[in-house]
């Protein structure tokens, strides 16, 4: 198993929220399940709504997840879990005695949010996602995300940081990769944004490509 993880690989969950594992992850996970009768696996979903197309799912027994992203909620601090009932009980104690619940209005808030229908904004995210792949993949090496809104391409020369820091200079800002990696070889960057600066954003990381 130990094999699987050498070299250290460049496949950051949390920015690429990827529904589907690569290597090596994914064959880590097929012999963990293979020697283990029944594994614990707890789930991070953090914005379900965005894991919709290209989606394979797990042996997840336990799913922690939130209306930050998915209902434009964040900072309100709501969040849920489900699971097996003995594991959710005990974590009922815990959380009765150690925290506060949510401000009541929000958990009416989050009540009425599981009603709407987002389906026109996953629609509107994967299209930028379509329309920013496709204009670099012939410059650059990226893996197309399965979802959320970013991207996790490897920097076309020098180190993620030496590229983040022209990109900067050049009025573009993207985050270096060994924020979520061992390796300074990437960067992340987001197309939360209107179809004007995505674009804008595309001509200058073009531009750098050829540099």
């Amino acid at each position: 198993m130990n094999a699987l993880l050498e070299p250290p690989t460049n496949a950051p969950y949390e920015p690429l929220f990827y529904p589907e594992m690569p290597e090596p992850w994914r064959g880590l996970l097929a012999r963990f399940l293979q020697y283990c009768e029944k594994v614990k696996i707890p789930s991070k979903e953090g914005g379900e709504f965005l894991i919709l197309w290209d989606s394979q799912r797990y042996a997840i027994e336990e799913v922690f997840d939130g209306f930050s992203k998915a209902y434009g909620m964040t900072g309100w601090r709501l969040a849920y879990a489900h699971g097996p009932r003995a594991i959710i009980e005990e974590m009922t104690k815990l959380q009765q005695f150690t925290y506060v619940c949510a401000p009541s209005i929000v958990q009416h808030a989050g009540i009425v949010a599981w009603d709407f229908d987002y389906s026109s904004h996953v629609a509107d995210y994967r299209r930028k996602c379509d329309r920013l792949y496709e204009a670099l993949k012939s410059r650059y090496q990226v893996t197309k995300p399965g979802g959320a809104f970013y991207m996790f391409p490897q920097a076309p020369w020098g180190t993620g940081s030496e590229f983040v820091t022209e990109a900067i200079r050049n009025k573009l800002l993207i985050i270096p990769g060994k924020t979520f990696s061992r390796l300074d070889t990437h960067f992340r960057l987001s197309f939360s944004v209107d179809d004007a600066t995505l674009d804008r954003g595309i001509d200058i990381l073009n531009r750098l490509a050829r540099r």
